[in-house]
């Protein structure tokens, strides 16, 4: 009886062990969009953006308590979302990217708000926020 063997493509497969590191999410503010709709500058006076930088920062802090692997498992309403960059109603401040770029959105605030960045290309745990979505216009929900 011959042996029938299997041909084994030159694929990586990234299967994680207790011994992979985890990666948690780091994020990055470099490239946030200059567009005030879709930044800080959104609200109007110092003490609403005082507040509200607030509340993105505790957001921010409980992003960064689960794994991106976490994040990836949950569902698009408690993790998060990818869509195309070519989808988003501003662009970010000194990143060019092409239209197949994919965004990550997380939603926060109760799910009424949105942080929406790109992952870093050469430091994969790295999200660089390009602009938050504060009222629904960021993109078409």
């Amino acid at each position: 009886m011959a042996k029938i063997k299997k041909k084994i493509e030159n694929k990586k497969i990234n299967i994680p062990s207790s011994n992979t590191p985890k990666e948690y999410p780091i994020f990055c503010f470099k490239y946030l969009t200059t567009n005030k709709r879709y930044n800080f500058e959104h609200f109007s006076n110092v003490q609403e953006q005082l507040k509200n930088k607030s509340l993105i920062l505790d957001e921010i802090i409980r992003l960064q308590q689960k794994t991106w692997m976490e994040w990836g498992l949950e569902s698009k309403k408690t993790g998060f979302e990818s869509i195309y960059i070519n989808q988003l109603n501003f662009k970010p401040k000194e990143l060019i990217l092409s239209n197949d770029t994919k965004a990550i959105v997380f939603r926060i605030n109760s799910q009424d708000w949105r942080i929406i960045g790109i992952r870093s290309e050469y430091f994969k745990s790295v999200l660089h926020i390009i602009g938050f979505d504060f009222d629904f216009s960021a993109y078409n929900h």
